[in-house]
């Protein structure tokens, strides 16, 4: 702390003034702002431009993750919340694209050729690990491997960091293909190898921004404009779930029913595929979101607040802006 920033004297007899300071900065700041209200000396204090700087280094905001490509090769910009670059770690992707997570340690890049390759980055220190290519050995067999989902979490329970992908039996388009699933370990470090699993359930969209990670279990958009492999009907907005755990699939959950019960318009102004586009998911404050982007209106974010019941809880954003997503 400065030594010309001085605590009143009215704190004389109750705490040393270098133990009170230590104090103040680390109290949150909604606090700090009800401190101001104690009398002058003390408005003055906490509004000195030294200890404001002295308290934001003790509380440092959320740090943001960004991907970009700098003289042709790929960067990951670390940025705090005013946009200044915190850190820049250098890439082997020509093209890296962030897995999308919410508040973890480590963050993960796929590269553009459909989550073939996957690095997981340590942002504090830049280490860099590259998750293995190679397919599980229970799937040795399969003659044709080609990952169509990718996804990266951690577990609660044990803070261990896993990541899952479904893969194809071929390169096709066919929604009628059977999946397979592996998931993979990181705490393993450089010996953590692929272990094959059950497929899911039903056919998984293949997009980017159709899967995510909510409290250790892994969430992915289904195909709905085609059956499941049992030749069931698959409702708009369902999402298969995968706990990170137990490895497991745990079924099928609905989406919200305004989406569920979308009904293709006979005019072709609103479809089915544009629907799926539309469609992605998100972790907010710790809430499974499904986010309805529609060419024309605002977002509708439905945030999932009973999974049991089925619940979800509709907000919206009123002003357009740009997909970031």
């Amino acid at each position: 702390m400065p030594q010309k920033l001085r605590v009143a004297a009215s704190s004389d007899g109750v705490l040393p003034e270098d133990m009170l300071l230590q104090i103040l900065v680390r109290l949150p700041a909604k606090m700090i702002c009800l401190f101001r209200a104690v009398c002058r000396s003390w408005r003055f204090l906490l509004s000195d431009p030294l200890f404001v700087a002295a308290h934001k280094s003790h509380h440092s905001g959320p740090l943001i993750a960004t991907c970009s490509r700098l003289y042709g090769r790929g960067t990951i910009d670390i940025l705090d919340l005013s946009g200044s670059v915190v850190k820049r770690i250098a890439t082997s992707m020509a093209a890296p694209r962030l897995v999308r997570t919410c508040r973890l340690d480590l963050i993960c890049v796929t590269g553009s050729n459909h989550f073939a390759t996957c690095h997981v980055i340590n942002p504090a220190t830049g280490d860099t690990f590259a998750l293995p290519i190679h397919r599980a050995k229970e799937h040795a067999h399969v003659e044709h491997f080609f990952p169509v989902s990718f996804d990266f979490g951690q577990v609660g329970s044990t803070g261990e960091y896993k990541a899952i992908r479904c893969v194809s039996f071929d390169n096709s388009n066919s929604q009628s293909d059977l999946l397979l699933c592996e998931v993979i370990t990181l705490d393993d470090g450089r010996h953590a190898r692929w272990r094959g699993k059950q497929g899911p359930p039903a056919p998984i969209a293949r997009r980017r921004d159709k899967s995510v990670v909510v409290n250790g279990v892994a969430h992915f958009l289904l195909e709905f404009r085609c059956p499941t492999f049992s030749g069931d009907h698959v409702e708009p907005g369902s999402m298969a779930l995968f706990n990170l755990e137990t490895e497991e699939w745990m079924g099928i959950l609905k989406g919200p029913m305004p989406v569920r019960s979308f009904v293709e318009d006979s005019n072709g102004r609103s479809s089915y595929f544009s629907l799926d586009m539309e469609l992605s998911l998100v972790c907010l404050d710790g809430f499974l979101v499904m986010a309805h982007d529609p060419e024309y209106g605002p977002w509708d974010l439905w945030f999932l607040m009973d999974i049991e019941k089925c619940l979800w809880n509709k907000s919206h954003l009123c002003i357009r802006i740009a997909k970031i997503l």
